[in-house]
C-alpha cells in the first residue's frame, strides 16, 4: 500500500510520497495556537467586523487546536498516513474522483481538523481543495 499504479488518475495524490514529518505537525499546532490567540484578542476589539469575524472563526480554531493536541505528534503521523494509504488504494481501484471524496468524507470525517498540516504537502492540499469544494458543492 501506499504505491500508486502506473496509468492511473491520479489528480488526488499525484506522485507525491507521503512526507510529513513530526516538525510539519508541531508547526501546525504553533499556526493554530497563534490563530486561537488572535481570534481571543479579536473578541475584544473595537471594530465590530473583527468582532463578530472572530466570534465566528474561534469555535473553529479552538476544535482544530484540540484535534492537534489530543494526540501526539506521532499518532497525527499515523492517522494522516492511513487517509494518504486510503486515498491511494481507492485511486488504485478505479474509483470516480467523486467517490473518493465521499468515502474519505465518510471514513475520516475530522479532515479539516488536520488540514493546516496536510496543506504544508502538495498532495494533502489539492485533497483538501478536492473535499472542501464537494462540501460546498453538496451543501453539507
Amino acid at each position: 500500500m501506499g504505491e500508486l499504479s502506473e496509468g492511473k488518475d491520479q489528480s488526488l495524490v499525484g506522485s507525491d510520497p507521503f512526507a510529513l514529518a513530526e516538525n510539519d505537525v508541531l508547526k501546525a499546532i504553533e499556526e493554530t495556537r497563534k490563530s486561537v490567540d488572535g481570534f481571543r484578542a479579536g473578541l475584544e476589539d473595537e471594530n465590530e467586523k473583527f468582532k463578530s469575524f472572530s466570534q465566528k472563526a474561534l469555535p473553529k480554531k479552538e476544535q482544530e487546536l484540540q484535534a492537534l493536541t489530543r494526540l501526539s505528534p506521532e499518532e497525527i503521523l499515523e492517522k494522516l498516513k492511513g487517509l494518504y494509504d486510503k486515498v491511494v488504494e481507492l485511486t488504485n481501484a478505479n474509483l470516480p474522483r467523486e467517490e473518493i471524496i465521499a468515502r474519505i468524507r465518510t471514513e475520516f470525517p475530522d479532515f479539516a481538523d488536520y488540514y493546516t498540516i496536510l496543506r504544508q504537502e502538495p498532495w494533502g492540499y489539492r485533497l483538501g481543495q478536492a473535499i472542501f469544494a464537494e462540501k460546498v458543492e453538496s451543501g453539507s
